[in-house]
């Protein structure tokens, strides 16, 4: 929404400058000092993951709480019933059944809270960390803890969060306190207010709250008269720069440490590390700034923000191997932070293919593209419009042009009114290919999610759909959209079968939507940051598709879009080297290193059009990659202008025991 939007965009810009400033002061700590520090902390880290050991030993495998499998036979040949997952939850959780994992997540939350810690529930998105959550408030409640308990989440979540409260513990009350001043001043005197008891503490009526960032920074020295028992955190990589506003405000109203009465932290992201440590670190110091003190330190100690140049991995690689500074990292990270991958944890989950589409250029965009690279575009523009134009980010100047000449110039009748007829398609390569590709994905029945960065390019897509393609229902969603818009769009898109498309923005339709209904993903212009393009394939592929999955991400060739899967490849490679093997806390106790071998297996490119020539792609084998038949058995993973990504994380991250 756009209140999230503007708010991550100022702060972004102040912690760009900080973060500058902090690269600069990394301090060259002795020998000493780096060992009786680093020794400290992984002291530290084996304590506590001792602590939170115990609560998962208690935890019984699905295995043990399954009932046995019964067979059943059918004209000869054995068959095996599906067996319904069963695991012990709390009694106020009623609106389903855990998954094992599930069940494991909430009760290492639960050996959180019970030794003071804090942490970060950092499972891949579509595992359920909204219900693992809500399975944790449902257990303290049980267990006499009424809270009082503080969710804050995106403005684009809240509605999602209240429906699964009302869902999965509708005997838990919860407040959605949002709205404007006088609405929050009601909520406080007549649903918080009358549960205060003498002694300063809550009654049992006491609803779980359920509020945004933006709330927060504006009420925050009203919450702080609640002394919250648990401070929960949607989309925690929010908090990536220390210095910004919400970080500050949290800290506040949090009220110290845990021993001296403060609340306790929990964060939820499926993506703890976006860009580089700084940022993970942020994370860390939000929650444990009695451990995690110093950037610098932990700068210097794990040097890994290279990755993506050959010279800087092949020294991770040396050190690795030296003092197992991975290792270490990981030893340091594993009792706070849990992670799972769907493929490891969810295995009846239908799978998910991503295919790289390298899509040739327009004569017209070939054109536009040689007069931006020349420093001429804005002289054109100014004999096509008769208005002086002034473009200095060339960059994005590019990216427009990969997209569509009309996101610099469309032409327009006598009347001044723009021309929508074919050449909306015929101008723009990507257009062209995506009209091929929506054309035979709706003679066979798929229903399709389109994401773009570019809200202008999702007018022109509307357009495109309105006009020359009129039978199609279409949805959209971006910043400007309404919750209550949002939900009923997502319920029609998602119950009625005559919807076909979904048009998309990438930062806005990312994060707080379930479409399940759709089992392809188009990204017609990725992000500079990989896992906004993660969240965005996963609005469909999660808990509750039935079917496979088909992501299509269209590149541009020979075009600054390859610089972009450049980038791309250098996030996800941090992501794992930092986030490796961090699936369950008993995977510490056995101390095992990474060999050079795992390490350099998740040191190897996604993507490798960057790196060579893949071609163009053709008609014809774009019509061979729209058949789902041949495409999830034996197909090539590359060919003349697409590749097949396989990501490497899924072989070592995420093996739960």
């Amino acid at each position: 929404m756009i209140e999230d939007d503007v708010m991550e965009a100022v702060e972004d810009d102040e912690w760009r400058s900080e973060e500058k400033k902090m690269t600069q002061q990394v301090l060259a700590l002795t020998a000493e000092e780096f060992s009786t520090r680093l020794d400290r902390l992984l002291e530290k880290a084996g304590q506590y993951t001792k602590f939170l050991e115990r609560k998962l030993m208690s935890v019984p495998s699905e295995e043990e709480a399954a009932p046995k499998k019964r067979k059943v036979t059918n004209k000869g040949r054995k068959k095996v019933e599906p067996v319904p997952i069963v695991s012990n939850q709390p009694k106020y959780l009623t609106g389903g059944v855990l998954r094992d994992y599930q069940v494991k997540g909430y009760k290492w939350m639960l050996g959180l809270y019970e030794n003071g810690l804090h942490g970060i529930l950092a499972d891949e998105m579509g595992l359920g960390k909204t219900v693992q959550t809500i399975a944790l408030i449902a257990d303290l409640r049980e267990k006499g803890v009424f809270g009082p308990f503080l969710l804050v989440v995106p403005l684009s979540t809240v509605p999602n969060w209240m429906s699964e409260m009302r869902k999965w513990a509708p005997d838990i009350p919860a407040l959605q306190y949002h709205g404007a001043k006088e609405e929050r001043l009601e909520m406080r005197r007549m649903n918080l207010d009358p549960y205060l008891s003498n002694k300063g503490g809550i009654r049992p009526g006491f609803p779980v709250v359920v509020t945004t960032y933006e709330i927060v920074c504006r009420d925050r020295s009203l919450l702080q008269n609640y002394k919250w028992k648990y401070i929960i955190v949607d989309e925690g990589h929010r908090l990536k720069n220390h210095n910004c506003r919400l970080v500050k405000e949290l800290n506040l109203l949090c009220g110290g440490s845990v021993l001296r009465g403060g609340a306790n932290k929990l964060l939820l992201t499926g993506t703890p590390l976006q860009n580089n440590l700084t940022e993970l670190w942020s994370l860390l110091n939000f929650l444990m700034p009695e451990i995690f003190d110093s950037v610098d330190f932990f700068l210097s100690v794990f040097d890994f923000d290279g990755v993506g140049s050959n010279e800087h991995e092949k020294a991770i690689l040396k050190k690795q191997t030296e003092e197992n500074v991975v290792g270490k990292l990981h030893k340091i990270l594993a009792p706070f932070m849990m992670r799972r991958l769907k493929t490891d944890v969810e295995k009846t989950m239908p799978e998910k293919k991503e295919i790289v589409l390298y899509i040739p250029m327009t004569s017209s965009q070939e054109g536009m593209y040689q007069s931006i690279v020349n420093g001429e575009l804005a002289k054109v523009l100014e004999q096509c419009t008769g208005e002086k134009t002034s473009l200095n980010n060339l960059v994005m100047q590019l990216r427009k042009c990969s997209l569509h000449p009309y996101l610099h110039y469309e032409a327009k009748d006598a009347s001044g009114i723009s021309r929508t007829d074919h050449s909306i398609v015929e101008m723009s390569g990507k257009v062209k290919a995506l009209d091929q590709m929506l054309k035979s994905l709706k003679s066979k029945g798929h229903k399709v999610l389109i994401f773009s960065q570019f809200t202008s390019m999702l007018d022109i897509l509307q357009d495109y759909m309105e006009i020359l393609r009129p039978g199609w229902k279409v949805c959209r969603i971006d910043g400007t959209t309404s919750l209550q818009d949002r939900k009923f769009q997502m319920d029609s898109f998602n119950t009625d079968s005559d919807y076909f498309c979904f048009l998309l923005s990438t930062r806005a339709g990312g994060v707080g939507i379930n479409l399940i209904a759709a089992d392809t993903v188009i990204i017609f212009d990725s992000d500079w940051n990989p896992h906004q393009d993660n969240q965005a394939q996963d609005r469909c592929h999660r808990i509750g598709q039935t079917s496979n999955v088909v992501v299509y991400r269209m590149i541009t060739s020979n075009s600054v879009e390859l610089k972009i899967l450049e980038r791309a490849n250098s996030k996800r490679k941090l992501e794992r080297v930092v986030c490796a093997k961090q699936s369950s806390i008993s995977n510490t106790t056995k101390q095992a290193s990474l060999t050079s071998e795992e390490l350099r297996h998740l040191l190897q490119n996604d993507f490798t059009g960057h790196l060579a020539e893949v071609g163009d792609l053709s008609s014809k084998t774009l019509d061979l990659l729209l058949d789902r038949g041949s495409l999830f058995t034996e197909f090539p993973k590359k060919g003349e202008g697409y590749e097949i990504v396989e990501h490497k994380a899924n072989a070592i991250v995420g093996a739960v025991e």
